[in-house]
């Protein structure tokens, strides 16, 4: 995929969701210093909002206080985030992905336009955009035995009942999958 100078390339922002779990705005507000390869993590700080006069602006801080967050780096981003900071330039926020054709933040709304346009064009029939990258993130994390809890703070969700009530359907295949694991470790530690 060939981009003129000025377009955005929205594929590392849709890849930072799929594998890390991150909200869009919070993609939008990451500057260089977030990106933390030493200790291994995401350091999510703060959003990209909408302003009263629906302006698009940094904002102070995340959706929730529990926003506030290091998500651990997914291998998979390794070359994505070194991609992007070594694409990063110089913008009057400091932000690693920026709109300089409008010379502000990017929205969560042109990332869901960008969505639409790459999967209309590939012949996917989708509906809620974007933000079914992280909802595909937490799925496979439910799936591959991440627990609620870890889940929860990867998210950044204020309170588990949020993750066990979006995700429950997701939890509730993994009944068999528990039994099967409470088995195997029934037949190997105890003895009737």
């Amino acid at each position: 995929l060939k981009l003129n100078k000025n377009a955005i390339d929205y594929r590392p922002l849709f890849y930072i969701e799929l594998f890390a779990g991150l909200r869009m705005g919070e993609i939008c507000a990451l500057t260089p210093k977030d990106i933390d390869f030493i200790n291994g993590v995401i350091h999510v700080r703060n959003t990209v909002t909408r302003g009263i006069d629906y302006e698009i602006k940094l904002g102070n801080t995340t959706k929730t206080h529990k926003g506030i967050r290091d998500v651990p780096i997914n291998s998979c981003l390794v070359p994505v985030l070194k991609k992007a900071l070594s694409n990063y330039r110089k913008n009057d926020d400091n932000l690693l992905f920026y709109n300089f054709k409008s010379n502000r933040p990017i929205s969560t709304q042109q990332a869901n336009s960008a969505f639409s346009r790459i999967c209309k064009k590939a012949n996917i029939n989708v509906s809620g955009g974007q933000h079914l990258l992280r909802h595909t993130f937490a799925t496979r994390a439910i799936e591959s035995g991440v627990s609620a809890n870890v889940l929860k703070n990867w998210m950044g969700h204020s309170d588990i009942s949020i993750t066990l009530n979006t995700y429950c359907n997701v939890f509730d295949k993994m009944n068999n999958k528990a039994m099967d694991m409470f088995e195997n470790y029934c037949k190997g530690n105890l003895s009737l």
